[in-house]
Order: C-alpha cells, then structure tokens, then sequence
C-alpha cells in the first residue's frame, strides 16, 4: 500500500495550481496622493488622457467609505478601455468577473482578456489561459490554455510558469515534459511563487524530474506553505506528523494543520476535515 504521501499525489490534479475557477485580485492602491494631485487626476480624466482614465479609476475603487465609488470606477476603467488602455481592460474583466460595480458576466471579461492578451498585456494572458483552462466565459480548450500560459511564463510571469509546468507536469494541452516542468516551476519558486514549490515537492515524490528525496519534498512543502499554500500546510503537517523527510514533530504538525483550516482554499475543502 502507498504511503500516505504518495497516496495525495492523486488529489493534487485537483488542488495544484491549474485547478479552480478565477478570483478576483484587485488593482494595488495608487501612492498616498494629496488633494490637488488628486484634484488634478479627475480634471485631466474628464479632459480625456486615457492614463489619468485608468488611474482615476483605480482611485475609485479604493473609496471603500462610498458605495457609487465602485460604480465610477467600472464607468472609467471603460472609458479608459475605449481609448485601448489595456491595464484598463484587464481591471475591468476583474471587475466583471466579480461582479463588483456591475453586474457579473464572465463572457464579457473573456474577451476583454482576450483582447488584452493579444495586445501583448502579461497578466491578461494568464487570466485568458485560465478562462479556457477552467471554461469561464468560454468553452474549456486545453491547448488554448497551455499556449497562453507559455506566452506569459516566457515573458515572466511567475503565476503562468507555474501553470505552465503543471501542463508539461501533466501533458495537458501539450506534450508531457516532466524535465521542463521542474525546470519552469524552479524559475517561479526563485520568485515566491507557492504553486511552483508545491509542484517542486510533487516532482520530489513521485521522481519525475527529479530524485526521489522525501528531505526534499519536505522543503518543498516547507517553503510552500511558508509563502501561504493550504495545501503545502496541510503536506508540512503529514510529513512533520510522520518524520518522514524531518525530524518528527507532533507539535508543529498540528500547528500547520490548524493553520490550513483556517487558511483554506476552495479546491483544498473536499480533502481537509475541520477537527
């Protein structure tokens, strides 16, 4: 029988970072402003610079004291995507994916990414990837999915190189290429990216292009669940729970499980039980 593991190296096709459908994640606040530059902001908007459009909605959006403050800001990112802001364009599919400040439509949000990822925007090239990956405003189409990704991981994109090397990981989309899928999700690691260090211990457990080393794979999950992974916590905990890899720790086993349930992932849900 399997050790226990190995045995959640079959779940993770559903946890790993090419699952799920897309959440919203809001445009960072503009630096603290003062009144005349923000006076100046609007003035320039209602004059028609496309930029000031854009930024003038991304200041909107963080009026959280006023309700139509949302609202504006989808009537500028518009405006702003109009004139072929695509920055704009991919906040506003944000906006629309959420239903936040208008009414929900995913297929709207395709294909303002679409638009945008054909611009050249990186970001909305990843958010179209997982449009076709996950059938959010279009139909499902793996291939589609996989070349958007490789477009956005060659540009940089830490997210898309972890996606992109679930599909080489995986064949989804493309061929399976168990060497390059390490070789990207190593890329995105060196940048923070939690998916790529859970796919850097998968790789480590199974012995698919790499060694097999349980020490490995437990630094792997370490380091995954230290940049907020639920599922690398929940991993951190079995391997600390059984000393497999680290020194057995029941202590700090229950500590990592304790904080995936209270930082838990959709997709992780239907594996973790709340004691």
């Amino acid at each position: 029988m399997p050790e226990w593991p190995t045995i959640f190296v079959s779940i993770l096709c559903g946890v790993m970072p090419a699952a799920g459908g897309l959440s919203y994640e809001p445009a960072q606040p503009m630096i603290q402003a003062d009144q005349e530059q923000i006076n100046a902001m609007l003035e320039a908007a209602q004059d028609g610079h496309v930029s000031a459009m854009r930024d003038w909605a991304i200041h909107q959006m963080h009026q959280s004291e006023r309700p139509e403050a949302l609202h504006e800001a989808v009537w500028w990112f518009d405006q702003a995507a109009r004139n072929g802001d695509l920055e704009a364009s991919h906040q506003l599919a944000l906006l629309m994916l959420a239903g936040r400040g208008t009414p929900r439509d995913e297929s709207a949000a395709f294909a303002l990414w679409d638009y945008a990822a054909r611009a050249g925007h990186i970001d909305a090239m990843y958010y179209l990837a997982r449009c076709h990956q996950s059938a959010q405003g279009t139909c499902g189409h793996p291939g589609r999915a996989a070349m958007w990704f490789r477009r956005a991981a060659e540009a940089g994109h830490a997210g898309s190189m972890a996606a992109w090397g679930r599909c080489l990981f995986d064949g989804r989309g493309t061929t399976r290429d168990d060497q390059g899928a390490v070789s990207w999700w190593r890329r995105a690691a060196a940048q923070g990216d939690a998916d790529a260090m859970a796919g850097m211990a998968v790789a480590s457990i199974s012995g698919r292009g790499l060694q097999r080393d349980p020490a490995s794979a437990a630094m792997w999950w370490r380091r995954a669940a230290e940049h907020g992974s639920p599922l690398a916590m929940v991993m951190t905990s079995a391997y600390l729970e059984m000393g497999r890899g680290v020194p057995q720790d029941r202590v700090a086993a229950e500590q990592w499980y304790v904080k995936a349930v209270y930082h838990p992932s959709p997709a992780l849900t239907a594996h973790v039980t709340t004691p």
